[in-house]
């Protein structure tokens, strides 16, 4: 309850003793299992299987997957997850162009899901999935699609100033009044 407050109260410290400051991390942090899930090493670390085509953006990578194409990895979720040993669901979200179908396989359960555009997040129950140190994780189209910044976790680290998916959080405006009171009105 005091942390807007001790934000605030470090001003005049920083302001003497140091030349500013900088946050450790700004968004909350899930843990991701995927390697390479937004794609910015092309597509390095998957298994492709049918058409799948990379699209190179500046700084942003995306891919597109044609009807009935997949991607995959086969991965250690213990070395990936924290206390994966504990699951018992874990997050699997993606940003998608527009509205699709996608069918996704975690080691032998598919789940069919349906897309929105923008950002889509699917829960998958893995709690009578046997915790092997092999995991395979594959995503089929169902139509031609475009995706990006996947994300498979169980476990976010919470840090409250912008939320896994970007959204503004509990501690934004504090650290905003103290930039504003460590820099002044700058125009």
């Amino acid at each position: 309850n005091e942390i807007d407050e001790f934000l605030l109260d470090t001003v005049p410290l920083l302001k003497k003793y140091s030349s500013g400051y900088g946050l450790w991390a700004y968004r909350d942090y899930a843990d991701n299992g995927l390697y390479n899930s937004s794609f910015e090493y092309g597509l390095h670390g998957w298994d492709i299987s049918g058409d799948v085509e990379l699209i190179e953006y500046t700084g942003e990578n995306k891919i597109k997957l044609s009807k009935d194409s997949n991607i995959s990895q086969l991965y250690n979720p213990f070395e990936r997850h924290m206390l994966f040993s504990s699951y018992k669901e874990l997050i699997f979200c993606l940003d998608s162009e527009q509205e699709a179908n996608l069918t996704l396989l975690l080691n032998e359960k598919e789940k069919k899901l349906e897309l929105k555009e923008g950002n889509s997040c699917h829960t998958v129950d893995i709690s009578k999935q046997e915790k092997t140190t092999h995991f395979k994780f594959k995503v089929t189209s169902d139509e031609d699609i475009i995706i990006d910044n996947m994300k498979l976790y169980g476990f976010v680290q919470r840090l409250k100033v912008y939320d896994e998916f970007g959204k503004e959080s509990l501690y934004l405006d504090s650290i905003r009044k103290m930039n504003k009171e460590l820099i002044g009105n700058v125009e």
